[in-house]
């Protein structure tokens, strides 16, 4: 959370509304699936805290870029919580909107935790998966992927292992297992594996976080920070 203590600030920071990450990736179809259920105690280990900074100190410009670096970031985390889970924390904030108002006449569900709490929950793990608990992969309802989003869940080591013994070069090899791309099934056979490098699989969410870091570069006065910005959005 930012907080100001400067009215005049907070009111730039109100004014400047952040983009709903949905309407930039209009293409990105949310598919309805079932929530896992919590636990009602899982979130008493979470304590709440409000982080607050003075922005009276920075020029407009560097609000306005400030403000842009925190819409890029929300970008970002669509990217994260899609490579945690396969869907992306868009999908997820509609899937639970969507379910609880079908289950809005039922107090018993997910054992009563409210909407909000789950909210919660999702954006603290930043996924369905309890971050302090070392048995997610092994839970009976809902285990997480060892590979998360990076393989298909089907996938298995020795399919993977073949997969890369059968490229031809050695910078094919290298990417296969590189830490910039990710393995999906080939949609020509929907068997086959193939690998797909970062920018392409995220390409919906990088294209605009890059347009917006940017923007971002522009309106910065530092030429330090303005060549690192440009750099970063260039590399997107």
């Amino acid at each position: 959370t930012i907080a100001n203590t400067d009215n005049k600030q907070e009111k730039l920071l109100k004014k400047q509304s952040i983009k709903d990450t949905k309407g930039q990736i209009s293409d990105q179809q949310s598919e309805k699936m079932p929530l896992p259920s919590l636990n009602p105690t899982c979130l008493t280990k979470y304590a709440r805290s409000v982080l607050k900074c003075d922005l009276s100190k920075l020029t407009k410009n560097q609000q306005q870029a400030l403000l842009k670096l925190r819409e890029a970031s929300n970008i970002m985390d669509e990217i994260y919580v899609y490579q945690c889970t396969g869907k992306s924390f868009s999908e997820w904030k509609e899937n639970v909107q969507s379910e609880y108002k079908q289950n809005e006449s039922n107090k018993d569900y997910m054992n009563g935790i409210s909407k909000e709490d789950y909210l919660r929950y999702l954006t603290i793990n930043m996924g369905p998966w309890d971050r302090l608990s070392d048995k997610v992969h092994e839970e009976k309802e809902n285990p997480k992927p060892k590979g998360a989003n990076f393989y298909p869940t089907d996938c298995t080591a020795d399919e993977f292992n073949k997969y890369v013994a059968s490229l031809k070069s050695d910078e094919e090899k290298a990417e296969a297992k590189g830490f910039f791309t990710v393995i999906v099934r080939d949609e020509k056979d929907g068997k086959s594996l193939k690998y797909v490098s970062y920018n392409e699989a995220y390409k919906k969410w990088l294209e605009p976080a890059s347009k917006l870091v940017k923007e971002a570069s522009d309106l910065v006065e530092n030429e330090s920070l303005k060549k690192y910005l440009s750099s970063r959005a260039d590399a997107f």
